[in-house]
């Protein structure tokens, strides 16, 4: 992945002396996506390896806006005792 390079190139004093293992996630509009590289500090160049990878695509930005906003919906209508119109 290129996050995983990007990181190898900048971060190379976070794994200079011994092995890191890092999780990245990268939320879409439609999925979520996990991996975890592990870095090791080589000789001329840093050595990567894919540990994990899982694709979510129940859990995407669009899915979190809804909740965030139905909540939020919820709560001003809480704290300013409205009702909510229900949708048919």
């Amino acid at each position: 992945s290129a996050v995983a390079y990007v990181y190898a190139l900048e971060k190379k004093s976070n794994y200079a002396d011994k092995e890191k293992n890092v999780l990245f996630i990268d939320i879409g509009a439609e999925n979520t996506w996990f991996a975890i590289f592990s870095f090791i500090n080589g000789s001329k160049t840093p050595v990567i390896n894919e540990i994990s990878f899982e694709t979510k695509s129940s859990i995407g930005g669009r899915f979190m806006d809804l909740k965030l906003s139905e909540y939020l919906l919820k709560k001003f209508a809480f704290i300013n005792n409205i009702q909510i119109p229900k949708d048919d």
